[in-house]
């Protein structure tokens, strides 16, 4: 990040290059989606996974669950790993990596969220370094409160860099 922005302020090109930055932030909405679910309403009777579903009942896809999959991430599901998205590496399935839902349902901010989330972490990182809560006690320091979306359940801790 320093190399590429070196103390400026962010432009759509520079955030182009930060290319590991992605990474992280495509793995971390993968293990910690801003939705921990979606629910459809069943618009006609279908069989679904082996259970039978009627018209107006229903159903709720967990994303949490979902991005933690084997089956789809492999033994690592769930560890942290930005690498699975470097440049190289195989693209997930279709359909087993959706932070912000998809097709028609998908989050009509989810564009706009992702470019402030590059935005913001790119001038953040630049002169503060993100430190672990000593005092939180979960593994990896990742308290989380669920209600409408998954949100951390303790504040982050910023140590300004030396220059």
């Amino acid at each position: 990040m320093d190399d590429v922005l070196q103390g400026n302020l962010p432009t759509h090109e520079s955030l182009k290059k930060l290319k590991y930055m992605a990474c992280v932030i495509k793995e971390t909405l993968r293990l910690y989606p801003p939705a921990v679910a979606i629910m459809r309403i069943v618009d006609k009777d279908d069989i679904l996974d082996g259970y039978q579903v009627k018209k107006g009942m229903y159903v709720f896809a967990s994303l949490y669950l979902l991005h933690r999959m084997e089956e789809y991430w492999g033994k690592d599901a769930l560890s942290y790993d930005p690498d699975r998205w470097a440049e190289g590496k195989p693209k997930p399935i279709p359909g087993s990596y959706v932070p912000f839902s998809s097709g028609a349902r998908q989050c009509i901010g989810s564009n706009f969220a992702q470019l402030e989330i590059r935005v913001v972490l790119s001038m953040l990182l630049q002169g503060y370094s993100v430190l672990p809560d000593t005092a939180c006690k979960v593994p990896f320091g990742v308290e989380l409160q669920v209600s409408l979306g998954l949100t951390p359940g303790h504040t982050i801790v910023l140590e300004k860099r030396k220059k």
